[in-house]
C-alpha cells in the first residue's frame, strides 16, 4: 500500500514534509531581513555605567525597610513612583505619605528637607495638600 502525501504543502516547496514532526523545518521558515536592512538598523543606545534598582511600592513601608531606610528616602521613592519620574505633578496626600510609612507631621518635615535638598519642587496653597514635582537628583560624586 502506497503512503498518501500530506494534504497541506508549503507553497513553492517540492520537499516532502513529514507530518509527524511539524517543527523540523523551523529554521528555514524563520524570517531574516535582507542584509541592507540589517546594516541600516541603528545600534541600541545604552548608557554605560548607569545602574539602577527597582523596588515595589509595598516594600517601601514594610517594617524591615523602615528600619533600614530614612523617612526622606522612602518619601522620595514614593514620589518618584507616583509622579512617574517627574512626568506629572501630584498632590501629596496623607494617604500617599502613609505608603512610605509616614504620618502627616513626618510628611511635612521630610517634604521640607527634600525641597531644601533640591530633590522636589513644592507648591503650597494654604491648608491644601502640597503639589509636588519630582526632580531627578543631580549627579552625585562619591
Amino acid at each position: 500500500m502506497r503512503k498518501k502525501p500530506p494534504h497541506l504543502r508549503l507553497v513553492g516547496s517540492n520537499d516532502p514534509i513529514d507530518p509527524a514532526d511539524p517543527f523540523a523545518d523551523l529554521e528555514k521558515a524563520r524570517y531574516r531581513p535582507p542584509p541592507e536592512v540589517e546594516a541600516a538598523r541603528p545600534e541600541l543606545h545604552r548608557r554605560p555605567g548607569r545602574l539602577f534598582a527597582q523596588i515595589e511600592l509595598d516594600w517601601v513601608a514594610a517594617a524591615p525597610l523602615r528600619r533600614l531606610m530614612p523617612p526622606e528616602l522612602r518619601l522620595y521613592l514614593v514620589l518618584q513612583i507616583r509622579t512617574r519620574r517627574g512626568a506629572r505633578v501630584v498632590r501629596l496626600t496623607n494617604a500617599m505619605a502613609a505608603e512610605a510609612g509616614l504620618d502627616r507631621f513626618q510628611k511635612s518635615k521630610c517634604l521640607r528637607e527634600l525641597e531644601e535638598g533640591g530633590l522636589v519642587e513644592v507648591v503650597r496653597q494654604g491648608n491644601r495638600n502640597p503639589e509636588v514635582t519630582w526632580l531627578p537628583p543631580a549627579v552625585l560624586v562619591l
